[in-house]
């Protein structure tokens, strides 16, 4: 589901030719694969701890250009009602990755 929603937003999961449904990624294959942009789960308003931990790589294409974000966990996690508000704050930022300013 996650794959298809950056793929709707005119993204592409990295990891999308893992054939698995939720496949276990190690650390070393993010930073193999050097994502331009890193998008994970939060809570409105906070940084989530995850988001600083990359800073410890700062060679890494999404670390170098500040393109890492959060958004609402409740809203991309469960097909639902809320799924519509979180594809659209998905595409949001990876909009901002794709046209900074």
């Amino acid at each position: 589901m996650i794959s298809q929603l950056i793929s709707l937003c005119g993204g592409r999961n990295i990891f999308s030719d893992l054939k698995q449904l939720a496949p276990v990624v190690s650390l070393e294959s993010v930073l193999a694969r050097d994502p331009e942009v890193i998008v994970g789960g939060g809570v409105f308003g906070r940084t989530p701890p995850w988001a600083e931990r990359w800073q410890s790589w700062p060679t890494m294409r999404a670390v170098r250009n500040r393109h890492i974000y959060a958004v609402d966990s409740d809203h991309i996690a469960r097909m639902g009602p809320r799924l519509a508000e979180g594809m659209e704050a998905l595409c949001v930022v990876i909009d901002k990755a794709r046209h900074p300013s």
